[in-house]
Protein backbone atom coordinates (compact mmCIF):
# COMPACT_ATOMS: atom_id res chain seq x y z
CA UNK A 1 0.00 0.00 0.00
CA UNK A 2 1.57 3.42 -1.03
CA UNK A 3 1.42 6.44 1.26
CA UNK A 4 -1.06 7.97 -0.46
CA UNK A 5 -3.53 5.24 -0.14
CA UNK A 6 -2.88 4.68 3.15
CA UNK A 7 -3.77 8.27 4.28
CA UNK A 8 -6.87 8.28 2.12
CA UNK A 9 -7.77 4.90 4.08
CA UNK A 10 -7.28 6.61 7.46
CA UNK A 11 -8.61 9.96 6.71
CA UNK A 12 -12.11 7.34 5.42
CA UNK A 13 -12.03 5.59 8.80
CA UNK A 14 -12.18 9.03 10.98
CA UNK A 15 -14.50 10.04 8.73
CA UNK A 16 -17.02 6.91 8.89
CA UNK A 17 -16.34 7.19 12.53
CA UNK A 18 -17.80 10.78 12.59
CA UNK A 19 -14.91 13.39 12.66
CA UNK A 20 -14.20 15.57 10.16
CA UNK A 21 -10.53 15.31 8.21
CA UNK A 22 -8.10 17.17 6.45
CA UNK A 23 -5.67 15.81 4.51
CA UNK A 24 -2.18 16.83 3.58
CA UNK A 25 -1.83 20.00 5.27
CA UNK A 26 1.16 21.77 5.20
CA UNK A 27 3.19 23.01 7.88
CA UNK A 28 5.90 25.25 6.07
CA UNK A 29 4.19 27.45 4.33
CA UNK A 30 2.27 28.62 7.50
CA UNK A 31 5.73 28.48 8.74
CA UNK A 32 7.17 30.96 6.37
CA UNK A 33 11.16 29.35 7.16
CA UNK A 34 12.78 26.62 5.20
CA UNK A 35 12.65 23.67 7.57
CA UNK A 36 12.47 19.92 6.84
CA UNK A 37 8.81 19.49 8.48
CA UNK A 38 6.63 17.28 6.16
CA UNK A 39 3.14 17.93 5.87
CA UNK A 40 0.79 17.01 8.63
CA UNK A 41 -0.49 13.59 6.76
CA UNK A 42 -4.55 13.60 8.21
CA UNK A 43 -5.83 16.68 10.83
CA UNK A 44 -8.42 15.54 12.47
CA UNK A 45 -11.47 17.47 14.25
CA UNK A 46 -13.71 15.65 17.00
CA UNK A 47 -16.30 17.76 18.04
CA UNK A 48 -18.05 17.58 21.13
CA UNK A 49 -22.09 18.00 22.24
CA UNK A 50 -21.12 21.41 23.27
CA UNK A 51 -18.95 22.43 19.77
CA UNK A 52 -15.62 22.03 22.01
CA UNK A 53 -13.11 20.39 19.49
CA UNK A 54 -10.31 17.96 19.54
CA UNK A 55 -7.74 17.98 17.33
CA UNK A 56 -5.50 15.50 16.21
CA UNK A 57 -2.41 15.31 13.63
CA UNK A 58 -2.17 12.04 12.11
CA UNK A 59 0.80 10.38 10.56
CA UNK A 60 0.79 7.46 8.24
CA UNK A 61 3.74 5.42 7.26
CA UNK A 62 3.90 2.54 5.00
CA UNK A 63 7.40 0.35 4.09
CA UNK A 64 9.13 -2.96 5.10
CA UNK A 65 9.76 -3.85 8.64
CA UNK A 66 13.11 -2.32 8.35
CA UNK A 67 11.80 0.84 8.72
CA UNK A 68 10.91 0.28 11.96
CA UNK A 69 13.41 3.07 13.56
CA UNK A 70 11.84 5.79 11.46
CA UNK A 71 8.88 4.60 13.07
CA UNK A 72 9.92 5.79 16.60
CA UNK A 73 11.33 9.14 14.81
CA UNK A 74 8.14 9.33 13.52
CA UNK A 75 6.63 9.54 16.82
CA UNK A 76 9.25 12.21 18.21
CA UNK A 77 8.60 13.60 15.44
CA UNK A 78 4.50 13.90 15.78
CA UNK A 79 4.84 14.62 19.94
CA UNK A 80 7.10 17.89 18.56
CA UNK A 81 4.60 18.98 15.91
CA UNK A 82 1.64 18.75 18.05
CA UNK A 83 2.90 21.07 20.74
CA UNK A 84 4.08 23.49 17.76
CA UNK A 85 0.53 23.57 16.17
CA UNK A 86 -1.37 23.41 19.45
CA UNK A 87 -3.58 19.92 18.75
CA UNK A 88 -5.23 18.29 21.50
CA UNK A 89 -3.53 14.49 20.40
CA UNK A 90 -1.81 12.74 17.85
CA UNK A 91 -1.60 9.00 16.06
CA UNK A 92 1.00 7.15 13.48
CA UNK A 93 -0.60 4.39 11.51
CA UNK A 94 1.54 2.14 10.04
CA UNK A 95 0.45 -0.49 7.46
CA UNK A 96 2.34 -3.34 9.86
CA UNK A 97 1.41 -4.14 13.12
CA UNK A 98 3.24 -2.22 15.32
CA UNK A 99 6.20 -4.10 18.25
CA UNK A 100 6.09 -4.25 21.44
CA UNK A 101 9.20 -1.45 21.93
CA UNK A 102 7.26 0.96 19.34
CA UNK A 103 4.38 0.31 21.37
CA UNK A 104 6.35 1.34 24.85
CA UNK A 105 7.95 4.54 23.12
CA UNK A 106 4.24 5.50 21.85
CA UNK A 107 2.72 5.12 25.42
CA UNK A 108 5.57 6.92 26.66
CA UNK A 109 5.12 10.26 24.49
CA UNK A 110 1.61 10.01 24.76
CA UNK A 111 0.83 9.49 21.21
CA UNK A 112 -1.32 6.63 19.72
CA UNK A 113 -0.49 3.70 17.37
CA UNK A 114 -2.44 2.02 15.25
CA UNK A 115 -1.40 -0.99 12.49
CA UNK A 116 -2.76 -2.93 9.45
CA UNK A 117 -4.96 -4.82 11.93
CA UNK A 118 -6.29 -2.19 14.27
CA UNK A 119 -7.32 -0.26 10.96
CA UNK A 120 -9.04 -2.97 9.75
CA UNK A 121 -10.78 -3.93 12.89
CA UNK A 122 -12.21 -0.31 13.26
CA UNK A 123 -13.46 -0.54 9.45
CA UNK A 124 -15.43 -3.50 10.78
CA UNK A 125 -17.30 -1.91 13.07
CA UNK A 126 -18.27 0.73 11.12
CA UNK A 127 -19.14 -1.30 8.17
CA UNK A 128 -17.13 -0.61 5.70
CA UNK A 129 -16.98 -3.67 4.54
CA UNK A 130 -20.17 -3.52 3.42
CA UNK A 131 -20.28 -0.09 2.68
CA UNK A 132 -17.09 1.48 1.61
CA UNK A 133 -18.04 4.80 0.48
CA UNK A 134 -14.89 7.08 0.80
CA UNK A 135 -16.70 10.60 1.30
CA UNK A 136 -14.33 13.51 0.36
CA UNK A 137 -11.36 10.89 0.67
CA UNK A 138 -11.72 8.70 -2.78
CA UNK A 139 -8.17 8.29 -3.46
CA UNK A 140 -8.84 9.48 -7.17
CA UNK A 141 -9.73 13.01 -6.05
CA UNK A 142 -5.96 13.28 -5.63
CA UNK A 143 -4.76 12.99 -8.80
CA UNK A 144 -7.37 15.17 -10.06
CA UNK A 145 -6.72 18.06 -7.40
CA UNK A 146 -3.15 17.83 -8.55
CA UNK A 147 -3.80 18.16 -12.10
CA UNK A 148 -5.83 20.99 -11.91
CA UNK A 149 -3.73 22.73 -9.24
CA UNK A 150 -0.75 22.02 -11.57
CA UNK A 151 -2.58 23.92 -14.91
CA UNK A 152 -2.74 26.85 -12.89
CA UNK A 153 0.77 27.24 -10.74
CA UNK A 154 1.57 30.29 -12.71
CA UNK A 155 -1.81 32.42 -11.27
CA UNK A 156 -0.65 33.69 -7.94
CA UNK A 157 -4.36 34.71 -6.92
CA UNK A 158 -5.53 30.84 -7.28
CA UNK A 159 -2.27 29.72 -5.90
CA UNK A 160 -2.54 32.11 -2.90
CA UNK A 161 -5.98 30.66 -2.44
CA UNK A 162 -4.46 27.32 -3.25
CA UNK A 163 -1.96 27.51 -0.20
CA UNK A 164 -3.89 29.19 2.23
CA UNK A 165 -7.01 26.27 1.97
CA UNK A 166 -3.66 23.86 2.62
CA UNK A 167 -1.93 25.27 4.99
CA UNK A 168 -2.65 29.06 6.53
CA UNK A 169 -6.07 28.22 7.65
CA UNK A 170 -5.50 24.90 10.00
CA UNK A 171 -3.35 27.14 11.96
CA UNK A 172 -5.16 30.44 12.39
CA UNK A 173 -7.89 32.18 15.16
CA UNK A 174 -11.59 30.92 13.56
CA UNK A 175 -12.27 34.33 13.44
CA UNK A 176 -9.09 35.33 11.64
CA UNK A 177 -9.48 32.18 9.14
CA UNK A 178 -13.20 32.98 8.70
CA UNK A 179 -12.66 36.43 7.77
CA UNK A 180 -9.89 35.44 5.04
CA UNK A 181 -12.27 32.51 3.41
CA UNK A 182 -14.85 34.68 2.81
CA UNK A 183 -12.81 36.98 1.25
CA UNK A 184 -11.61 34.36 -0.76
CA UNK A 185 -14.53 32.99 -1.50
CA UNK A 186 -15.76 36.32 -2.73
CA UNK A 187 -12.90 37.00 -5.11
CA UNK A 188 -13.28 33.31 -6.45
CA UNK A 189 -16.67 33.29 -7.19
CA UNK A 190 -16.10 36.85 -9.17
CA UNK A 191 -13.31 34.99 -11.25
CA UNK A 192 -15.87 31.90 -12.71
CA UNK A 193 -17.50 33.02 -15.53
CA UNK A 194 -18.31 30.65 -18.48
CA UNK A 195 -15.45 32.03 -20.71
CA UNK A 196 -13.13 30.34 -18.59
CA UNK A 197 -10.29 27.72 -19.77
CA UNK A 198 -11.92 24.55 -18.48
CA UNK A 199 -8.69 23.06 -15.88
CA UNK A 200 -8.45 27.13 -14.50
CA UNK A 201 -12.38 26.66 -14.16
CA UNK A 202 -11.84 23.22 -12.34
CA UNK A 203 -9.66 24.61 -10.25
CA UNK A 204 -11.77 27.34 -8.89
CA UNK A 205 -15.26 25.32 -8.46
CA UNK A 206 -12.75 22.66 -5.94
CA UNK A 207 -11.60 25.94 -4.06
CA UNK A 208 -14.58 27.49 -3.70
CA UNK A 209 -16.64 24.37 -2.78
CA UNK A 210 -13.57 23.75 0.00
CA UNK A 211 -13.26 27.73 1.27
CA UNK A 212 -17.29 26.59 1.70
CA UNK A 213 -16.42 23.80 3.95
CA UNK A 214 -13.82 25.77 5.64
CA UNK A 215 -16.36 28.57 6.86
CA UNK A 216 -18.90 26.08 8.09
CA UNK A 217 -15.86 24.60 9.75
CA UNK A 218 -15.06 27.74 11.43
CA UNK A 219 -18.73 28.83 12.07
CA UNK A 220 -18.67 25.51 14.00
CA UNK A 221 -16.10 26.84 16.83
CA UNK A 222 -17.00 30.38 17.04
CA UNK A 223 -20.71 28.40 17.52
CA UNK A 224 -18.74 26.79 20.65
CA UNK A 225 -18.93 29.97 22.22
CA UNK A 226 -22.42 30.32 22.59
CA UNK A 227 -23.10 27.37 25.09
CA UNK A 228 -20.30 28.80 27.30
CA UNK A 229 -21.23 32.47 27.55
CA UNK A 230 -24.46 34.56 27.72
CA UNK A 231 -25.29 36.14 24.70
CA UNK A 232 -24.21 39.27 25.42
CA UNK A 233 -20.73 38.85 26.50
CA UNK A 234 -20.67 36.02 22.70
CA UNK A 235 -21.61 39.19 20.52
CA UNK A 236 -19.04 41.65 22.00
CA UNK A 237 -16.14 39.04 21.58
CA UNK A 238 -17.59 38.05 18.34
CA UNK A 239 -17.72 41.86 17.58
CA UNK A 240 -14.24 42.27 18.67
CA UNK A 241 -12.47 39.12 17.21
CA UNK A 242 -14.04 40.27 13.34
CA UNK A 243 -12.66 43.55 13.96
CA UNK A 244 -9.30 42.39 14.24
CA UNK A 245 -7.12 42.78 11.69
CA UNK A 246 -2.78 41.69 11.50
CA UNK A 247 -3.39 43.03 15.63
CA UNK A 248 -5.53 42.04 18.59
CA UNK A 249 -8.71 44.87 19.07
CA UNK A 250 -6.84 45.54 22.38
CA UNK A 251 -3.83 46.69 20.51
CA UNK A 252 -5.63 48.42 17.38
CA UNK A 253 -7.87 50.54 19.74
CA UNK A 254 -4.30 51.47 21.79
CA UNK A 255 -2.70 52.62 18.43
CA UNK A 256 -5.82 54.58 17.24
CA UNK A 257 -5.66 56.06 20.70
CA UNK A 258 -1.76 57.34 20.15
CA UNK A 259 -2.38 57.91 16.33
CA UNK A 260 -5.76 60.17 17.91
CA UNK A 261 -3.86 62.23 20.42
CA UNK A 262 -0.20 63.14 17.31
CA UNK A 263 -3.07 64.12 14.84
CA UNK A 264 -4.91 66.38 17.53
CA UNK A 265 -1.53 68.32 18.33
CA UNK A 266 -0.94 68.63 14.84
CA UNK A 267 -3.97 70.23 13.92
CA UNK A 268 -3.97 72.56 16.81
CA UNK A 269 -0.59 73.65 15.96
CA UNK A 270 -1.82 74.04 12.40
CA UNK A 271 -4.91 76.37 13.78
CA UNK A 272 -7.43 73.68 12.07
CA UNK A 273 -10.76 74.77 13.45
CA UNK A 274 -11.40 71.52 16.72
CA UNK A 275 -15.14 70.72 14.96
CA UNK A 276 -12.80 69.59 11.72
CA UNK A 277 -9.95 67.86 14.38
CA UNK A 278 -13.20 66.09 15.72
CA UNK A 279 -14.01 64.34 12.62
CA UNK A 280 -10.71 63.26 12.06
CA UNK A 281 -10.65 61.13 15.20
CA UNK A 282 -11.09 57.36 15.32
CA UNK A 283 -10.08 56.84 11.87
CA UNK A 284 -7.59 53.85 13.19
CA UNK A 285 -10.26 52.39 15.27
CA UNK A 286 -11.22 48.74 14.68
CA UNK A 287 -14.50 48.59 13.08
CA UNK A 288 -16.21 45.35 12.78
CA UNK A 289 -17.20 44.30 8.68
CA UNK A 290 -20.64 44.69 7.25
CA UNK A 291 -21.55 41.59 7.15
CA UNK A 292 -21.13 41.30 11.10
CA UNK A 293 -25.23 41.16 12.00
CA UNK A 294 -25.70 38.74 9.37
CA UNK A 295 -22.91 35.93 10.06
CA UNK A 296 -23.82 36.77 14.00
CA UNK A 297 -26.86 35.06 13.34
CA UNK A 298 -25.75 32.50 11.49
CA UNK A 299 -23.31 31.17 14.38
CA UNK A 300 -25.91 31.77 17.15
CA UNK A 301 -27.89 29.17 14.91
CA UNK A 302 -25.48 26.70 14.71
CA UNK A 303 -25.31 27.25 18.77
CA UNK A 304 -28.51 26.63 19.18
CA UNK A 305 -28.65 23.64 17.58
CA UNK A 306 -24.98 21.89 18.86
CA UNK A 307 -26.16 18.31 18.12
CA UNK A 308 -26.48 19.25 14.45
CA UNK A 309 -24.20 21.71 13.75
CA UNK A 310 -21.28 19.43 15.23
CA UNK A 311 -21.55 17.59 11.98
CA UNK A 312 -22.15 20.40 9.55
CA UNK A 313 -18.92 20.42 8.07
CA UNK A 314 -18.55 17.09 7.90
CA UNK A 315 -21.94 16.47 6.24
CA UNK A 316 -20.96 19.57 3.38
CA UNK A 317 -17.49 17.58 2.76
CA UNK A 318 -19.40 14.45 2.34
CA UNK A 319 -21.36 15.72 -0.59
CA UNK A 320 -18.77 17.91 -2.18
CA UNK A 321 -16.82 15.00 -2.79
CA UNK A 322 -19.67 13.01 -3.85
CA UNK A 323 -21.34 15.51 -6.09
CA UNK A 324 -18.80 18.36 -7.29
CA UNK A 325 -15.64 16.56 -7.08
CA UNK A 326 -16.63 12.97 -7.65
CA UNK A 327 -19.46 14.44 -10.36
CA UNK A 328 -22.14 11.87 -9.16
CA UNK A 329 -25.57 11.78 -9.50
CA UNK A 330 -26.99 10.00 -6.34
CA UNK A 331 -27.07 11.48 -3.13
CA UNK A 332 -24.60 9.87 -0.45
CA UNK A 333 -25.64 7.91 2.85
CA UNK A 334 -24.50 10.70 5.43
CA UNK A 335 -25.50 8.19 8.00
CA UNK A 336 -22.93 5.92 7.28
CA UNK A 337 -20.56 9.19 8.58
CA UNK A 338 -22.37 9.05 11.82
CA UNK A 339 -24.52 11.97 10.78
CA UNK A 340 -27.41 11.22 13.42
CA UNK A 341 -30.18 13.76 12.17
CA UNK A 342 -29.46 14.51 8.81
CA UNK A 343 -32.31 17.23 8.08
CA UNK A 344 -31.45 19.16 11.23
CA UNK A 345 -27.60 19.03 10.26
CA UNK A 346 -28.87 20.30 6.04
CA UNK A 347 -30.70 22.80 7.63
CA UNK A 348 -28.00 24.96 9.19
CA UNK A 349 -25.75 24.30 6.19
CA UNK A 350 -28.58 25.66 4.19
CA UNK A 351 -28.31 28.65 6.31
CA UNK A 352 -24.41 28.81 5.87
CA UNK A 353 -24.79 28.50 2.63
CA UNK A 354 -27.52 31.54 2.33
CA UNK A 355 -25.00 33.83 4.41
CA UNK A 356 -22.22 33.11 1.71
CA UNK A 357 -24.49 33.33 -1.73
CA UNK A 358 -26.32 36.82 -0.51
CA UNK A 359 -23.02 38.57 0.95
CA UNK A 360 -19.94 36.77 -1.28
CA UNK A 361 -22.00 35.87 -4.55
CA UNK A 362 -20.96 31.67 -3.61
CA UNK A 363 -22.03 30.55 -7.10
CA UNK A 364 -25.26 28.27 -6.76
CA UNK A 365 -23.32 24.79 -7.89
CA UNK A 366 -22.32 24.31 -4.17
CA UNK A 367 -25.78 24.84 -2.74
CA UNK A 368 -27.07 22.40 -5.58
CA UNK A 369 -24.96 19.54 -3.95
CA UNK A 370 -27.02 19.92 -1.15
CA UNK A 371 -30.15 18.27 -1.05
CA UNK A 372 -33.33 19.74 -0.65
CA UNK A 373 -35.67 18.85 2.58
CA UNK A 374 -38.10 17.23 -0.13
CA UNK A 375 -35.76 14.55 -0.79
CA UNK A 376 -34.58 13.37 2.72
CA UNK A 377 -36.21 10.75 4.24
CA UNK A 378 -37.96 10.95 7.43
CA UNK A 379 -36.04 8.33 8.87
CA UNK A 380 -32.96 11.35 8.43
CA UNK A 381 -30.98 9.30 6.55
CA UNK A 382 -29.68 10.43 2.88
CA UNK A 383 -29.62 7.23 1.03
CA UNK A 384 -31.91 8.31 -1.69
Amino acid sequence: MTGKELECRVARLLNREGAFVRKRVDITRWLAERVQITDIDVLKYDFGTDLSVRRTIVECKSGDAKSAPKEVDRLFWLHGVRTLVGAESAMLVTDKQPNARIRWVADTLKVDVQGANDVARRENIIGVVTNAAWGAHDPEYIQTEERIFRSVKDDRDLQTAVWFFRSGFWFLDPGIALKRTVALIESLSKRLIDSLPYDEAESIRWLIADGTVCFILAVTQLAGMILKLPLADFQTIMTERMSEGLAPAAQLKQLSSAVDRYMLAIFEQAGIPPHISIEAMGAFYPTPPPYLDPLLEVVERFGERPLAARNAALALDVLVGHRIKGGRLDWPDLGAFQVQDTDATLSLVRVALAFLAGNFGLPSFVSEAVPSRNIIPKNGMLNV
